[in-house]
């Protein structure tokens, strides 16, 4: 009885481990360390994120912020406007949470509500997106801007940045 069943044992390891080894269920590969793969052409929080990520920091590291360290003004955060045709894949309001929240962080501002009429400059933002489709592949890419204003609605600066392109085939 125990030879019965240690050779069915054996048989069900020696039947089970060929398969295992076998790539009969699909491709599957590894990506590479540090990058962030996509079911869909869009963009998702954490790409937002690294972006408005790189593009803050591009922004604190200009001459005119950088001046701000001396005495901190007082910066209103304005509309994050979303100007893609993704108006439910994320919200805008999260990529300004996460500019506002390196600003004071940083310590280069003093952020205040705009509605009280009482700052030196108001931050605005804007993120868009262009698609493209062709041989049965869409491919997307999207851009983030921030843009630095005075009271009057002059423009102090203007800092741009985009994703990587994300391509799905269809």
């Amino acid at each position: 009885m125990i030879k019965k069943i240690k050779l069915a044992m054996v048989l069900v390891v020696v039947t089970l481990l060929p398969a295992c080894a076998s790539n009969s269920r699909g491709n599957v590969s590894m990506s590479e360390q540090g990058s962030r793969e996509h079911l869909e052409a869009k963009l998702n929080m954490t790409d937002v994120f690294s972006v408005a990520d790189k593009l803050t920091n591009k922004m604190l590291s200009t001459p005119l912020i950088d001046s701000w360290r001396i005495k901190p003004p007082k910066l209103a955060m304005g509309r994050m406007i979303n100007c893609t045709d993704e108006y439910n894949n994320f919200q805008e309001n999260d990529i300004f949470d996460r500019v506002k929240g390196l600003v004071l962080t940083s310590g280069v501002a003093k952020v205040v509500d705009k509605k009280h009429n009482d700052y030196d400059y108001i931050l605005m933002g804007k993120v868009s997106s262009t698609v493209a489709y062709g041989n049965g592949r869409e491919q997307r890419q999207y851009a983030i801007t921030l843009e630095i204003l005075n009271p009057r609605g002059d423009s102090l600066g203007l800092w741009y940045d985009t994703s990587k392109n994300f391509i799905r085939t269809r």
